[in-house]
């Protein structure tokens, strides 16, 4: 019998699970496929969801960054620093398309280049009229009518005034774009077709392989992650709890090895800056009472009538704290005793020198007030501030006694010499100046020079310290004694009569030169005029008498 031609069992068996296999992973590969397009296009939707909320997260985040540091510089009108912010905030953002940042009058005070609205104009749209009445942090948002594309946002702006209540100062407005999101969608759902096309070849193959293999890595290599990230999360929280002096161990040389080490140097950093940041603010306290201590050691800049004399000063520290100082004090007999000094330098060692030798005029007044002289008075401050100064901070000084009769017995120990205008009431008015030369005090024995002048009714005596001569204009040149003495004598020839008056025009004539040259120098004016009768027989035109000098105890 002849054999039936066909296929061995063995083959069929052969075929079967071949076929078997090709239908099971064709079955698989066709579900893969599938299943991988609607996962690539809900990972697309889901993509643009998240890309959207990040978007809306970084730009209300940036929006409030903003506003803070926005606030003082729209509170000031700071239109300068109003449009560096403009251009950091969109050269640091690549997704702000555009910024500005309004004043409250909804005014534009600085706006990016590609701002529909520019600097000056007003900013009317229906975002604005939300953010009308919205409390401080409020962000909000709504599609750009002109372009699909991009997001509006804004926030209001504001700033705690003097007394702690918030005020509003403005606005900022921002617009993102959010082109990103489609775009985001459409290589997600390319990445995730990519993907169908490299699994339907290997993924019966290498599945079961990979997975365990993956499974294994993976444990393996989230111990190796973990542990360090915890140690780090635990780092983290004592940092928040003040303790920087604790460090995370560093046994490894790769990316995590390198972010233990750059978390124990800003731990590091942080607690020396904390530090600085106490110290500077341990300064500042203590520079801020010293500032409020030595205001109260100069009158107040108002005229006062003290007998028969008018006086008023003005005194402008160069810096926080300042050298310069005067005073003033009655005597029981009816004497006005009257100080000017002016230490070398400005800052905190100065105002130390000045307190000092105010001290000693105030304890000096109070003791013997019978006996006190002016050199007298110059001596007490020399003997106070020398040691204190250890012979480096040194004080030029004017004392003067003014007597009921019009007759002023004064001592100089170096300092700017003073103006009389006198005749105010007369026909022949006139300047003269008491140069009077000495060497300053807290030096080795200074030399101590007096005098003495017999005031007229009406006569006014000025004192400077050298600091208002050598006011210094934008220019670079100084005010000057010539300048000074032209003010004085334009103002005698006016026959002034006021003492307000004279002063106002002397800090007036010297802020105008000044302009807007910062002050390097302490400042003094005091303006005395006399308002009583000379019944002195010396009160002719040559008043002053023959100098005197003597050598500081």
């Amino acid at each position: 019998m002849a054999r039936r031609a066909g296929l061995s069992l063995g083959t069929k068996l052969i075929l079967g699970t071949v076929l078997l296999i090709a239908a099971a992973v064709g079955s698989s590969a066709w579900y893969g496929l599938s299943t991988l397009s609607e996962l690539a296009s809900a990972s697309g939707d889901a993509r643009r969801k998240d890309l959207e909320q990040a978007i809306k997260r970084e730009s209300e985040l940036l929006t409030r960054n903003t506003s803070a540091s926005a606030a003082s510089l729209l509170a000031t009108s700071d239109y300068t620093r109003l449009e560096e912010t403009a251009r950091r905030v969109t050269a640091e953002n690549k997704n702000v398309v555009w910024i500005a940042l309004v004043e409250d009058s909804g005014s534009v005070a600085a706006a990016s280049e590609t701002a529909p609205v520019k600097q000056g104009a007003q900013l009317e749209d229906e975002l604005t009229r939300k953010l009308a009445g919205a409390a401080a942090g409020t962000v909000e948002s709504m599609p750009d009518p002109s372009d699909e594309s991009r997001l509006l946002l804004g926030t209001p702006v504001y700033l705690a005034d003097s007394a702690g209540k918030e005020v509003r100062v403005g606005m900022v407005r921002l617009a993102f774009d959010t082109s990103a999101m489609e775009k985001a969608k459409a290589e997600a759902i390319a990445d995730g077709r990519a993907r169908q096309r490299a699994s339907a070849q290997r993924q019966l193959i290498f599945a079961a392989l990979l997975l365990t293999v993956a499974l294994l890595l993976g444990g393996w290599q989230a111990m190796r992650i973990s542990r360090p990230l915890r140690a780090l999360s635990e780092q983290a929280r004592h940092i928040a709890g003040g303790d920087f002096g604790r460090r995370v161990a560093v046994d490894r040389s790769d990316e995590i090895g390198e972010l233990g080490e750059s978390f124990n140097t800003m731990a590091e950093s942080l607690g020396q800056l904390v530090e600085e940041i106490q110290r500077k603010a341990g300064l500042e306290r203590e520079l801020e009472v010293a500032r409020s201590i030595q205001g109260l050691m100069t009158p107040p800049p108002e005229m006062v009538t003290v007998g028969d004399f008018r006086l008023m000063g003005r005194c402008e520290m160069a810096s926080a704290c300042g050298g310069d100082w005067w005073s003033y004090r009655q005597l029981p007999d009816g004497r006005l005793l009257l100080v000017v000094g002016d230490v070398t330098g400005h800052g905190m060692p100065s105002a130390m020198i000045a307190a000092t030798g105010r001290g000693a005029v105030e304890s000096l007044a109070f003791l013997d007030t019978g006996t006190i002289t002016p050199a007298l008075v110059l001596q007490a401050i020399d003997r106070a501030i020398r040691d204190v100064g250890g012979k480096r901070l040194l004080m030029t000084c004017f004392a003067m006694i003014l007597g009921p009769d019009g007759v002023v017995h004064y001592a100089n120990a170096g300092h700017t010499f003073p103006y009389v205008i006198c005749d105010v009431k007369g026909a022949n008015p006139g300047l003269e100046v008491l140069p009077v030369r000495s060497n300053p005090l807290g030096s080795n024995r200074p030399h101590i020079a007096e005098g003495q002048y017999q005031l007229g009714g009406g006569d006014f005596m000025v004192l400077t310290s050298d600091g208002l001569t050598d006011r210094v204009s934008s220019q670079g040149t100084r005010f000057g004694e010539k300048r000074l003495r032209k003010t004085l004598v334009e103002e005698a020839t006016r026959g002034t009569h006021d003492v307000r008056a004279l002063c106002e025009r002397i800090v007036t004539e010297v802020n105008v030169f000044g302009g807007t040259q910062p002050v390097d120098d302490d400042i003094t004016l005091v303006v005395v005029q006399y308002t009583g009768s000379a019944t002195s027989s010396g009160s002719s035109r040559l008043r002053r008498t023959t100098l005197k000098r003597g050598a500081a105890a």
